[in-house]
């Protein structure tokens, strides 16, 4: 990547398990020495949305994470008696206000990096 930071062979792996095999809810990553990211956390696949949170705020508040996620959610069209069941994957990026910048610029740029690269869903951002 433009940056330098190289993305661990754990974090492909993890992809392919949450996107493909369905294996793992979430995962969590962090960039380790400003030169690779690599994974943190891993939810089983009965793992919540709020445990996805509290891992990817569990660094404290200098620290910035990204994760992505597999949400389920079911969806009904309209005019349709049937709902049926959807998944989507999301990349979310935490950078608290107190992270240095250099930090959170890293983070960013990685992230953005890793949509173009993977074609993941568009970013959430959170700021608190």
């Amino acid at each position: 990547m433009a940056s330098g930071v190289t993305v661990s062979d754990i974090c492909k792996t993890t992809y392919e398990e949450i996107k493909k095999d369905k294996k793992h809810r979430y995962v969590v990553f962090f960039i380790r020495d400003e030169k690779q990211i690599d994974v943190e956390y891993i939810g089983d696949r009965n793992a919540t949305y709020d445990s996805f949170l509290e891992d990817l705020q569990k660094a404290g508040s200098g620290e910035c994470r990204y994760g992505l996620f597999d949400f389920e959610y079911t969806h009904q069209c309209q005019g349709t008696t049937e709902a049926s069941k959807k998944q989507k994957l999301f990349l979310m990026s935490w950078c608290p206000d107190t992270a240095k910048v250099k930090k959170r610029d890293v983070v960013l740029f990685q992230l953005r990096c890793s949509q173009e690269i993977s074609r993941w869903s568009p970013k959430i951002h959170s700021g608190y």
